[in-house]
């Protein structure tokens, strides 16, 4: 059997109680994922992390990703000056 390849993509959702979470390729299909298929010994992983991933089609028959590998941290969330309240940083 061939080895799945590696897609590129970055985390959508994660649902940190259930564990589970979705990745979306560059290319723009969406898969799920379950907290044991990240490779860097964490549970948990921020929306918008880049990640590599391969994709296989699970027991129920649709694709998800596994071996979700995470390459860089989630970007930032930077509020703008007129949204902060007055007198915050």
């Amino acid at each position: 059997m061939a080895r799945p390849s590696v897609h590129l993509g970055s985390v959508i959702g994660f649902d940190d109680p259930a564990g589970l979470g979705e990745v979306r390729d560059d290319d723009g299909v969406t898969h799920r994922f379950h907290c044991t298929a990240l490779t860097d010994g964490t549970r948990s992983v921020a929306v918008g992390t880049r990640v590599a991933h391969e994709v296989v089609v699970a027991r129920d028959g649709c694709t998800e990703a596994v071996a979700v590998t995470p390459l860089a941290p989630a970007p930032p969330v930077v509020t703008p000056p007129e949204a902060r309240p007055p007198g915050a940083p």
